[in-house]
């Protein structure tokens, strides 16, 4: 049973990103036949080079990203787990995005208790990565972005929240499908590639890492409950 859940999962992310990859082909392929053919606008062929360059660029982040997403649906990956401090995965991870919240105006409150952690660092710092560039990118200008953890008896508890409009509740569970942008635009330029939480809902399930995703005062707040136990075999439970 799970193995053919896994299979239908494979198939559905190719269709969705097959469809995805159909958008800039189209896009691409009528510029350049624009200019082959020297007709109207295209004729500016320095103008619209540098467009099928932006283009290209697109193109290639959005398929780097369907190799890293398809790479969490491989029944051969493998966690490696280890002990670590989560305060300094934190700071580290953190400290990537510093640059993109001072261009913003971005205010960041960063607070966090150290912990000894038994999980496997690499994944987990991808998924606050991902947390992060989600926040960099939809948080408002001069907006805030908030990062606490804390211990709470037997498990971590990491949340990230940043100022942005409301979300509707029916659609909170969707932020994580691949390619879902609907929340915020349809337009890539604002809403990206559509993988980013995609990702850090397959890294998290990997790790057996609950998260919840809530509407706040100030905007969205994405919790992470980390169990800190060694033998590695409980269960997370929030």
């Amino acid at each position: 049973d799970r193995a053919q859940s896994l299979e239908r999962a494979k198939t559905e992310f190719m269709q969705s990103a097959s469809h995805e990859l159909k958008t800039p082909i189209a896009a691409l392929n009528g510029i350049v036949e624009g200019m082959i053919d020297n007709v109207g606008k295209y004729k500016d062929k320095d103008t619209y080079l540098l467009e099928c360059k932006k283009l290209i660029d697109k193109f290639a982040l959005l398929v780097g990203e369907i190799i890293n997403a398809s790479k969490f649906s491989d029944t051969e990956f493998t966690v490696e787990n280890t002990c670590f401090d989560i305060k300094t995965l934190l700071t580290d991870q953190i400290e990537g995005y510093q640059l993109l919240f001072q261009e913003k105006g971005i205010q960041l409150i960063f607070e966090a208790e150290n912990r000894t952690l038994y999980s496997d660092p690499f994944i987990l710092g991808r998924a606050i990565s991902n947390l992060l560039s989600n926040a960099s990118n939809y948080t408002l200008a001069g907006g805030r972005v908030l990062i606490r953890g804390q211990n709470e008896d037997n498990r971590y508890v990491l949340c990230i929240e940043n100022q942005c409009d409301p979300i509707d509740v029916d659609k909170l569970d969707q932020l994580f499908e691949p390619f879902y942008t609907g929340v915020f635009s349809r337009n890539r330029q604002q809403s990206g590639t559509g993988l980013g939480l995609y990702i850090v809902s397959q890294s998290l399930k990997k790790l057996n890492i609950k998260y919840q995703a809530e509407n706040t005062e100030i905007g969205l707040r994405i919790s992470l409950y980390i169990s800190s136990d060694f033998s590695g075999r409980e269960e997370n439970m929030v």
